[in-house]
């Protein structure tokens, strides 16, 4: 498995293991949201990778958002909305480290951000940013 499906693997683990969340529909997955329904829809967003050293040996730091967008009904108000955005925040803390499979980085998380959400189809969507970096030897 590569450095990017190892840390997305790694977010994915980390958000399934949380207690009560609604239907996920991941990456690149076939899902069909009811007109009623909660759900996350997540996105791994790698950016590019940037050596942090001079020499051969250095590292090279991988950062990404994992996007999770969560989408309740529209008209529902924002509390719920709220509610489930606060949970992944909750979630994700800065500083949390998860480890991969790989013995030579681990993933960190440096921050996570509420935005604006808005209304598309039938739900309210409110994209929730989990910030990680890794540094690969």
């Amino acid at each position: 498995m590569g450095i990017v499906a190892e840390i997305s693997n790694a977010l994915e683990v980390k958000l399934n293991s949380m207690s009560g969340i609604p239907d996920v529909a991941w990456q690149n997955s076939k899902y069909e949201p009811s007109i009623d329904g909660e759900y996350y829809r997540v996105t791994n967003v790698p950016f590019q990778p940037v050596q942090i050293g001079i020499g051969d040996d250095s590292g090279v730091r991988r950062d990404g958002l994992l996007q999770i967008d969560v989408a309740v009904p529209k008209g529902a108000g924002r509390i719920r909305s709220d509610a489930l955005a606060d949970q992944i925040v909750e979630h994700f803390p800065i500083g949390l480290e998860l480890f991969t499979n790989a013995e030579s980085y681990k993933i960190r998380i440096i921050g996570t951000t509420v935005e604006i959400g808005e209304v598309v189809g039938s739900h309210y969507i409110v994209p929730t940013l989990v910030h990680y970096w890794a540094v690969v030897h």
